[in-house]
């Protein structure tokens, strides 16, 4: 719902602002999801035990923490802007994923994930 006093210009840009909000909310949200979702299915293909599969989530969640919890100072700083954290944080986890599908044993996952837990921590900073 757009203000009443929102001119076209502003009504464009208020619309682009919702949209481009909502694909990087999209983007973080689904970078979280691909080894719960397929768990099972790597347990089977990788003959990951249900312990190793869990480090690898422990990895993610601790990294997730620990990059909560820098990131803030971190990005005060070095001066970057929003835009800049949030795009890093998105192509950052965007790598680290397609390196978990390449990935073949329990260390890689680990990494893989681990890597992915700082890089979604990045649209926690913003």
């Amino acid at each position: 719902m757009t203000p009443s006093f929102a001119t076209g210009f502003q009504r464009t840009r208020l619309l682009r602002i919702l949209v481009v909000t909502w694909l990087c909310y999209a983007g973080y949200s689904l970078g979280r999801r691909p080894f719960s979702v397929m768990r099972s299915s790597i347990q089977e293909e990788s003959g990951l035990t249900k312990g190793s599969s869990s480090l690898v989530d422990t990895a993610f969640l601790v990294m997730y923490c620990l990059g909560q919890m820098a990131y803030g100072p971190v990005r005060e700083s070095l001066g970057w802007a929003t835009k800049t954290v949030l795009v890093t944080g998105l192509v950052c986890s965007a790598g680290a994923v397609a390196l978990l599908s390449v990935s073949s044993g329990v260390g890689m996952f680990t990494f893989a994930w681990g890597v992915n837990g700082m890089a979604q921590a990045f649209g926690w900073a913003s």
